[in-house]
């Protein structure tokens, strides 16, 4: 345990980080150009309809993190949420799904990766996915996302393109193994590399009592365009 990395401010109701809001699926990157680790979230209201990015700043990866604002992206809805350096332009974006759901958008951040440039770039155009991450491994973008049916898990499908601005072909799910029509009964989060080995992180949602849902962490093999996630109840490879 490495303490509370944002902490929420219970004496302001009207405060985006009041235990009333929802804050979900943190992401952090780290700029070289300032030193500092930044944060990203998914923020959004009890009914949520508010639908947006917050950010915060850190010295550390642990934080504290120090709140700094709420926004739409390129004043689009926002809601699952992630990061992504590329290393091929070394850009950095924020990763949404908008249009209630329906777009997956790519909103370049700034240098200081607090704001964004108001370059973005739309995916998977009425393909209704979320919980999008994406790699790129031998010349190809992998992307990997969920479907939409609120809590209940479903089949994970990957998307391949070969320049991130192009638009993304979807190919299939990648899963193979025990419930792999249920991505193992989880979703997929983050994709990271380790000692240059990609593994895909899925959370597995327990509705009610979202403080011990967890996770998987899952070697991602590749041939070509294909991309292979294999269910292992234990893993020694990583780290």
């Amino acid at each position: 345990y490495e303490g509370l990395a944002l902490k929420p401010e219970r004496n302001d109701p009207s405060h985006p980080l009041h235990p009333t809001q929802i804050v979900e699926r943190p992401k952090v990157l780290y700029c070289e150009k300032t030193g500092k680790y930044v944060m990203w979230f998914h923020y959004d209201s009890p009914d949520y309809w508010a639908a947006c990015a917050g950010c915060a700043v850190s010295d550390t990866p642990e934080g504290p993190f120090a709140f700094r604002y709420i926004t739409q992206p390129n004043r689009r809805d926002c809601r699952d949420i992630n990061v992504y350096q590329d290393p091929v332009s070394g850009k950095a974006y924020v990763i949404h799904s908008g249009d209630w759901n329906h777009t997956l958008y790519f909103s370049e951040l700034n240098e200081e990766y607090t704001g964004f440039t108001g370059n973005c770039f739309a995916q998977l155009v009425d393909q209704t996915r979320e919980g999008g991450t994406i790699c790129y491994h031998d010349g190809i973008y992998f992307c990997v996302s969920s479907g939409c049916t609120g809590w209940v898990p479903n089949p994970t499908l990957y998307a391949v393109t070969r320049h991130l601005t192009t638009p993304m072909l979807l190919v299939d799910n990648p899963c193979e193994g025990p419930d792999y029509r249920t991505t193992f009964q989880g979703q997929s989060t983050y994709i990271f590399e380790d000692n240059g080995r990609f593994y895909l992180m899925l959370d597995h949602w327990k509705k009610e009592d979202l403080r011990r849902s967890g996770y998987s962490i899952l070697p991602i093999e590749f041939e070509g365009k294909r991309m292979t996630v294999r269910w292992q109840p234990e893993f020694n490879g990583l780290i």
